[in-house]
């Protein structure tokens, strides 16, 4: 084996991809995404002692149409929290069984210290649109992420099956619905987390409402409803 190695440098545009399959060719593992792929790419790194994705730097730009994502028990974890099945009439797909299906997903990460960094991940589906901000690593796996979360449904449908109250975005037109998380850790067993609002980055923030369409008046997080405690009112002071 050459312990020095060499240099690759590789660009290039990939079109109609089996996402799943381009996975499990370069990282010898089942991926999450399934549907077809297509998306431009630069990479560069060190051959030595196989460790290419530890020390390689680059970016990539990538579409998947007509999707399923899979085995993401983040995301499952994200429904179970959020209890979607009161707030969907109908009933949704059984995550590790048939995964749940989105019209496009679309998004850049940079490549750079053993990770994907991305800024602007955003995912369609019939069922809600979904944004996510963060980091995956590429050689243990791990999970860094803040995701935003906005059903799909009508306000005034949403509201007749909604069994906790304040879920609703206030503002006069009262039409938006979202709800926050973090999700960190091993991605087979990442840990999910409610989060409020005020509790993201205002640049994950500022994130989250351009790519959800969320205008600024309208804005209120509904992951306050899993804290433990209210918060406690200020007294007036003189």
């Amino acid at each position: 084996r050459n312990q020095k190695g060499g240099l690759l440098k590789v660009s290039g545009h990939a079109e109609n991809i089996n996402a799943s399959v381009l996975h499990q060719d370069l990282f010898k593992e089942r991926g999450l995404i399934n549907g077809s792929l297509r998306g431009s790419f630069y990479l560069e790194g060190s051959l030595a002692e196989n460790k290419f994705w530890d020390n390689a730097v680059g970016a990539i730009h990538l579409q998947v149409t007509d999707g399923t994502l899979r085995k993401f028990r983040g995301l499952a974890r994200v429904f179970s929290i959020l209890n979607v099945s009161q707030i969907f009439a109908g009933k949704l797909p059984d995550m590790d069984k048939e995964g749940m299906p989105f019209t496009l997903m679309e998004g850049s990460f940079r490549i750079a210290d053993g990770r994907a960094e991305t800024e602007d991940l955003f995912i369609t589906s019939e069922a809600m649109n979904m944004s996510l901000v963060g980091s995956k690593g590429l050689i243990d796996n791990s999970l860094n992420f803040n995701l935003g979360v906005m059903p799909l449904r009508t306000v005034d449908k949403v509201i007749t099956a909604i069994p906790i109250a304040g879920w609703v975005l206030a503002g006069e037109d009262k039409a938006l619905l979202t709800a926050h998380f973090k999700i960190e850790g091993n991605g087979e067993e990442p840990k999910v987390t409610a989060v409020p609002i005020s509790s993201v980055s205002k640049t994950v923030f500022g994130i989250f409402k351009r790519t959800l369409g969320l205008p600024e008046k309208l804005v209120k997080d509904i992951g306050t409803i899993f804290k433990e405690e209210p918060e406690k009112k200020k007294e007036p002071t003189d």
